[in-house]
């Protein structure tokens, strides 16, 4: 998949003191081809303003026909994704969604209202140990 191979080599010179801005571009590359891939309908939208009702703004918003489908926030390199998913932020934006991906650029955690749902890419290729379950609180 020339989508990845492209994506990896743009974060080869990644580290923990980047911000988490320095490569959103090459994340919504990806995303946009991963996408493509699957339905070109779906839509990505970086920084939608969803701050109306001070629920906070995700980085980026996926749609299909104009039906919010989740978002996507995404933190510096090796921050600790299970912390950051407990947090106010992300409780905030599971009121907007009940499907947020929480991304350091290396890991993808999927957060599911549906305790049933909730996966990360460790224990989906069954490699790793399964995640803690995170409710919202």
């Amino acid at each position: 998949m020339n989508a990845l191979k492209t994506y990896l080599e743009s974060i080869a010179h990644i580290t923990p003191s980047d911000k988490e801005h320095t490569h959103r571009s090459a994340l919504e590359t990806l995303l946009n081809s991963l996408k493509d891939s699957i339905n070109a309908k779906i839509q990505i939208t970086h920084e939608p303003n969803n701050d109306k009702e001070d629920r906070g703004a995700p980085d980026f918003l996926i749609t299909l026909d104009s039906l919010a489908l989740g978002y996507i926030e995404n933190k510096r390199v090796n921050d600790d994704l299970y912390k950051v998913a407990k947090s106010a932020q992300i409780q905030k934006y599971l009121e907007l969604s009940p499907n947020i991906i929480l991304t350091d650029y290396l890991r993808f955690l999927l957060i599911r209202t549906d305790e049933k749902s909730t996966n990360s890419l460790d224990s989906i290729r069954g490699g790793g140990a399964k995640p803690p379950i995170l409710k919202r609180l």
